[in-house]
């Protein structure tokens, strides 16, 4: 037995070596493979950091110039707003059985000092605008001061171009520079300038806007045995879930005129979203007890450039009734737009309250608000625009008509009324806010009853 085991040992001599030199081979594989997914590790987190600090560099330029494009947009507003004012007190003065011929000298030569300033103002909006700083410490060094000649560190590193477009529409363009990470930031800008003079007594509202060209898409609305349905040209029926019809096209960029019917049942609510709301035929004066209209415009979308067309701008939506909007639903509506147009009467029925929200608003009719409901102290009529024109041009003549002025909140910044307040209005507790014209040309709304 003690020679089998020495002769077993002998033949073994030489393994452990093996066995020794493998095992060293695996242990160096599963170091060198750790040592280099480390190093990758290292080098992915050292390019994620250099890749967010590129980013942050470029983006700290963008917001550098942005600011400037904010100031410049904020100076030119607040001047018309003083001249507006300026305006405001000229033409009050003006309309004084005895105006003080000082101070109405005195507000015109004010007047035309401010004119000339927003004049330079207009002129300096089309500066390009340097951005300089060291490439190597960006957010601490960033200024629009020319560099000192001896820091050759400092160097321009992005650029505000503006561009000067149709009427007074501008094209804001920041391009970064010299950064590691190349970042553009692009902004419109529509310049509305308040153009007033005070020998010439006032300026002239605008004319009501037209309906939007393009396509657009016939509709109507019907009753079936499942209810009220909404049939649109291209797109089909559009049934109703529960008592709600929910029409959004804002995913087809549609174009809707209703103007094939416009039936209803009581107690349904509508919304309806698209690019652009014409309606052509009335609103439903039957079958409408306990129903909502909300309507929104989204407006047209921008389009990059493609190979065959070139880029587009966002286009304003608007919501556009053709003929008198009467609203008899005993409920709220609410319109939602940039543009609102009313080519007849503006009605809402004693138990009905409408809210709109807007840019300019213009009802070429009459305003006739009756709510007046002492049971519904939440039935009050919201009326937000920046512009609200009523009557349009001359000879129109038309009147705003409220019963109850505590049912009805205006805010806006320019109220014009080629016409009116009837009698059954009173001011009461000044409902509407900001009004700059109102009854006459110049006048504020607390001095129009001399103009009835």
């Amino acid at each position: 037995m003690t020679v089998k085991i020495k002769e077993i040992l002998e033949e073994q001599k030489g393994s452990s070596l093996a066995f020794v030199i493998i095992i060293g081979v695996i242990i160096m594989i599963m170091v060198v493979s750790l040592l280099s997914v480390a190093n990758s590790d290292f080098t992915f987190t050292q390019q994620t950091v250099e890749s967010r600090q590129a980013y942050i560099d470029a983006k700290s330029v963008i917001e550098f110039g942005k600011i400037e494009i904010n100031y410049r947009m904020s100076v030119l507003r607040e001047k018309n707003l003083q001249l507006k004012g300026l305006y405001n007190d000229y033409e009050f003065e003006k309309a004084k059985e005895n105006p003080d011929a000082t101070k109405l000298e005195a507000l015109s030569d004010e007047i035309k000092k401010l004119e000339e300033d927003i004049l330079q103002l207009e002129d300096n909006l089309k500066n390009r605008f340097d951005i300089y700083g060291d490439k190597s410490n960006v957010a601490e060094t960033l200024t629009d001061s020319d560099p000192d000649p001896t820091e050759s560190t400092i160097v321009c590193i992005g650029e505000l171009s503006v561009t000067k477009e149709e009427g007074y529409n501008y094209s804001f363009e920041i391009e970064t520079q010299e950064l590691r990470r190349k970042l553009d930031y692009q902004a419109e800008f529509t310049y509305r300038p308040l153009t007033v003079s005070a020998e010439a007594g006032g300026g002239t509202p605008g004319v009501i806007q037209g309906k939007p060209s393009g396509n657009w898409n016939d509709s109507f609305f019907h009753i079936t045995g499942q209810g009220v349905q909404m049939n649109t040209s291209g797109y089909g029926n559009i049934k109703k879930s529960g008592s709600v019809l929910n029409a959004d096209f804002s995913a087809n960029n549609a174009n809707i005129d209703v103007n094939k019917g416009f039936a209803w049942e009581n107690n349904t609510k509508l919304i309806l979203t698209a690019n652009n709301i014409c309606i052509t035929d009335p609103l439903p004066m039957t079958g409408v007890v306990g129903s909502q209209f909300h309507f929104k415009a989204l407006g047209t979308p921008a389009m990059p450039a493609t190979k065959k067309t070139p880029a587009t701008k966002q286009i304003p939506g608007q919501i556009r009734f053709e003929k008198n909007y009467s609203q008899v639903n005993r409920t709220r509506n609410s319109l939602i737009a940039d543009n609102i147009v009313f080519m007849g009467d503006l009605v809402i029925d004693q138990n009905s309250y409408l809210e709109i929200n807007c840019t300019n608003l213009w009802v070429a009719g009459n305003i006739i608000i009756r709510t007046d409901v002492p049971a519904a102290p939440s039935f009050i009529n919201r009326i937000t625009a920046q512009n609200i024109i009523v009557g349009g041009e001359a000879p129109n003549n038309k009147s705003i008509t409220v019963i109850n002025p505590e049912r009805v909140v205006w805010t806006c910044d320019n109220f014009y009324l080629n016409g009116r307040i009837t009698n059954e209005y009173s001011t009461g507790g000044s409902s509407i806010s900001n009004p700059i014209i109102i009854g006459k040309p110049g006048v504020p709304v607390y001095d129009q009853d001399r103009y009835q």
